[in-house]
């Protein structure tokens, strides 16, 4: 696991690695200086981008202009920045428009610890690591263990913290005893960024079709897997970004893993991610189970969770709260009997009909959010694309009853859990499903003889083996 308070380098004690006598002079010297830079300018640049937020916006985009001169002189970049800037092709594309395409900072360096796996994401802070990201690094951690490689993350927006791959894998307990490199390879150049040296033996899991595109422009295909956790051209409408992720999705020589039977089906009805493999999240027993009568006291009010995120279009927030609102006025919902809580990004005072006031609930540590997750009874979660998504996962496999929507292939989630009640999304189908939750979830014997017949995967290491054996066949090749 990584110690914690670790640096960005590898550079601390390693067991994975082992040195002889003769390779602990200049070498290990080198290391000590590396690790020493890399420490400090994580913790200058985290400083630097803290209190630069206090300055006015114009002000701000040229001091940060002048520190990056300024890092890139210091760490001996400058003129491979300029020679690249110079060398850029013409109608290459503009990294004002499109800068998720900003290529991939590389250069050639061996590597002593023999094989490495690198993740290529966005961030791994506090608000982006449940679900997507935080699946993305359990794989690569099994992956690494498989084909024994070293691991390392690379963020593309955000500075790494540290301890939040600390506490995804020890939440998930995904063993892990070796160290975690972590390299900020920024697409603007922000203040902290580094080049990313390639090594021959170097496998790359890219998080999103625009990472993917990024690293396809500084590696080659054949070292790329690309995970694929929905259909991303729903993201955009009909421009260059929806057709470069179609093209993305549609490279025949990627190796893509897709999270889900069913999205995958969905992708092949489409044309894409050709010869991709599936596989199924998992929910380990140690984090998703029925509150206990310690966790859940039989006097308090029933919990009704609503996946709360307006920010992000394709969760249908004003639907789902039109059909929440609904059913609270027509006494399905009393709220002398259920709390109502919004998790996600939804936040003020909102007050919904009948005088009732919800919670809202902050950014969770991923045992606190399954702590949460085990109290609720009934949870509404929409999700306008063909994943399934987590949280209706989360509940069925804790106990509580899920309302989500259909989509395309998405009719039934039955094969997962007969706890999860999905509906058409027009108002009077989801007020009927979330009618026929909140009986199902009063009728306790119903409720656990469903609960009991989960098809829901409880170990990670299980439902990734497919993918696992499609990374390791491609790191042998």
């Amino acid at each position: 696991m990584i110690p914690p308070g670790a640096g960005r380098s590898k550079a601390l004690s390693c067991p994975g690695i082992r040195r002889t006598d003769t390779q602990t002079t200049r070498g290990d010297r080198l290391f000590k200086v590396r690790l020493l830079i890399d420490t400090i300018s994580l913790r200058l640049a985290h400083t630097v981008h803290r209190r630069a937020g206090v300055l006015p916006p114009p002000l701000r985009r040229h001091a940060r202009r002048g520190l990056r001169v300024i890092w890139w002189m210091l760490t001996f970049q400058l003129l491979a920045r300029l020679r690249a800037r110079r060398a850029a092709p013409a109608g290459a594309v503009p990294e004002q428009r499109l800068p998720n395409l900003t290529a991939l900072p590389v250069f050639a360096a061996p590597h002593a610890g023999g094989r490495r796996l690198t993740v290529v994401t966005d961030s791994i802070n506090a608000g982006s690591l449940y679900g997507g990201v935080g699946t993305a690094l359990i794989l690569a951690a099994l992956a690494a263990r498989r084909i024994d490689a070293d691991l390392r993350i690379v963020t593309r927006t955000e500075l790494p913290d540290v301890a939040k791959a600390n506490e995804v894998l020890g939440a998930n307990r995904i063993p892990w005893d070796r160290n975690i490199e972590f390299v900020f390879a920024s697409r603007d150049g922000a203040l902290g960024t580094r080049d990313v040296p390639v090594a021959a033996g170097d496998l790359f899991l890219t998080t999103s079709w625009w990472t993917t595109r990024a690293t396809l422009q500084s590696v080659p295909r054949s070292r790329i897997a690309c995970l694929v956790q929905e259909d991303e051209r729903a993201f955009y409408p009909f421009g260059d970004e929806h057709l470069r992720c179609m093209e993305t999705l549609a490279e025949p020589e990627l190796l893509y893993l897709v999270n889900s039977g069913l999205l995958l089906a969905h992708l092949r009805d489409e044309g894409l991610a050709p010869g991709a493999t599936a596989f199924e999240p998992a929910f380990p027993a140690h984090l998703y189970y029925p509150a206990t009568r310690d966790e859940r006291p039989a006097n308090v009010k029933r919990g009704f969770f609503f996946y709360a995120r307006p920010n992000h279009i394709r969760n249908l927030y004003w639907r789902g709260l039109e059909a929440l609102c609904a059913a609270i006025e027509e006494g399905i919902l009393d709220p002398a009997e259920w709390d109502f809580h919004f998790a996600g990004q939804a936040s003020g005072d909102l007050p919904l009909p009948r005088g009732a006031r919800p919670v809202f609930c902050g950014p969770m540590a991923w045992p606190d959010y399954a702590a949460f997750i085990r109290r609720m009874d009934v949870g509404l979660s929409l999700m306008y694309t063909p994943h399934p998504s987590y949280p209706p996962l989360d509940l069925a496999a804790s106990g509580g009853v899920a309302v989500t929507n259909r989509f395309g292939r998405k009719r039934s989630l039955e094969h997962y859990s007969r706890n999860i009640v999905c509906a058409d999304l027009d108002v009077p189908s989801l007020v009927d499903a979330i009618r026929q939750a909140s009986a199902l979830a009063a009728d306790t014997p119903a409720r656990q003889a469903n609960f009991a017949a989960s098809g829901l995967q409880r170990d990670w290491a299980t439902s990734m083996e497919p993918a696992l054996h499609r990374l390791a066949a491609r790191a042998e090749a």
